[in-house]
């Protein structure tokens, strides 16, 4: 395409019903449109027109010659057809992948640019149908455990082009089906470990493979994956009572691609006895915070919790307080009671108690409070009712906390605080004492 197509057309008069000597017109005829080209009459009765059409931008014309008389209407005295197109493209990426039970090997690859000419395309032991970009060499052309040479080469009216060549083993190629997972079995007790059992797809042809497999909670996208040993091999670091999808895959030894994943095997881990609540401190260090255990930190699925006066509730047992599926609950305790424990259940057993203090509440709480500054580094905090306050400061970008009781000042709370320059200090009430 884009190129100029040179043209020639002869005639012979004494093959042709010419009188003698009659002057005769050569023209061409390009599809629709007529044009003419040189022309000269030779001495010994041969006419010869040439042309030069193009440059050319439509993949498909037809040029004509024709013969025009004085007197007569141009008569057409042959026809070619003109197809334009580009040299062949490189082939690109090129691939080929034994099948593990026919032991045919099939080639693929990147054809390239169209060079909308018609193009050969050969590869030794095959040759792929027009417009196609694969071809299957069968078994009796592949000569396994020794290394063959693969290349496709592409040709058409142009030109001729080749691709990277591919030199390897046709056994190392070879694509096995997936395993086939038969069964998996979580080990009873409090192991967290589970067998699985599996059996290669591809029989006796591949003896030595190499297969890993995957596994993924229920509603967790990301699957993790692991070594998978031998058949009938245990697997452990799983969660309790957690359901599991696995799957397996595997490839030849020493080399070969490897399989796409069986299908997946579904199997729950059995429960152990509960976790109870997980301790953590704030950053201050000063305070203790209880968290009810995540989903898989619990063992297995919570189905309910006990607030109790004892370290060993049972569910009638008086001392219970409360039994709820939620993580919270009312309920009243025994005037001088301190401490009362929380427990976690599950089908396999309880958590260990955890125990919680009771604070009492003394006095009366402000109703309103406000702040106001006084001096330099000195706050006035105001409030409504005759009680000590309890006052923390924290500068920007300090460490520690400055904390100071409040004298009563006739119902105002004076509150100094010395931070370090250029700080801005704040308080904030956070213990009522008993006056």
């Amino acid at each position: 395409l884009g190129a100029t197509v040179n043209a020639s057309c002869t005639v012979w008069r004494n093959r042709c019903p010419f009188p003698k000597d009659e002057k005769i017109q050569m023209l061409w005829k390009l599809d629709e449109e007529f044009l003419k080209g040189s022309h000269d009459s030779f001495s010994n009765g041969v006419e010869v027109s040439n042309i030069t059409i193009g440059p050319l931008n439509e993949t498909k014309s037809s040029l004509s010659c024709f013969v025009q008389k004085r007197d007569g209407s141009p008569q057409r005295m042959n026809l070619i057809q003109i197809q334009a197109g580009y040299p062949p493209s490189p082939p690109q990426n090129l691939t080929c992948v034994m099948n593990a039970s026919s032991m045919n090997l099939t080639c693929q690859w990147d054809a390239g640019r169209d060079s909308l000419l018609p193009v050969s395309t050969p590869i030794p032991g095959c040759s792929p149908a027009a417009g196609q970009s694969s071809c299957t060499i069968a078994r009796q052309h592949l000569r396994l455990y020794q290394k063959m040479l693969f290349l496709v080469s592409t040709e058409n009216a142009l030109g001729a082009v080749e691709s990277a060549r591919l030199c390897a083993d046709p056994a190392d190629l070879v694509l096995l089906e997936p395993p086939s997972l038969l069964a998996v079995q979580p080990i009873p007790g409090e192991s967290g470990c589970a067998q699985v059992a599996w059996q290669a797809a591809s029989g006796e042809a591949f003896p030595r493979q190499l297969c890993e497999l995957r596994y993924r909670e229920e509603g967790d996208p990301q699957w993790v994956p692991r070594g998978a040993g031998r058949p009938g091999a245990q697997h452990c670091g799983l969660l309790f009572g957690t359901p599991y999808h696995l799957q397996m895959r595997c490839r030849k030894l020493p080399a070969g691609y490897w399989s796409g994943w069986s299908a997946a095997k579904s199997f729950t881990t059995p429960e152990k006895g509960a976790r109870g609540w997980q301790e953590g401190r704030q950053k201050s260090g000063r305070q203790a915070q209880l968290r009810v255990p995540r989903p898989h930190e619990a063992h297995g699925k919570i189905l309910g919790y006990w607030a109790t006066l004892s370290t060993r509730p049972r569910k009638e047992d008086p001392s219970v307080l409360c039994n709820t599926t939620e993580t919270w609950c009312t309920f009243s305790v025994p005037a001088g009671t301190q401490r009362i424990y929380l427990t976690a259940y599950n089908s396999k057993g309880s958590s260990k108690p955890t125990e919680v203090h009771l604070l009492e509440t003394k006095g009366k709480i402000p109703l309103s409070l406000g702040a106001a500054p006084l001096q330099t580094f000195q706050h006035l905090l105001q409030h409504n009712r005759r009680s000590g306050i309890w006052c923390e400061h924290w500068g920007k970008g300090a460490d520690t906390t400055v904390t100071a009781i409040l004298g009563l000042m006739g119902g105002r709370a004076g509150c100094q605080t010395l931070p370090a320059p250029g700080q801005t200090p704040f308080c904030y009430l956070n213990t009522v004492l008993k006056s």
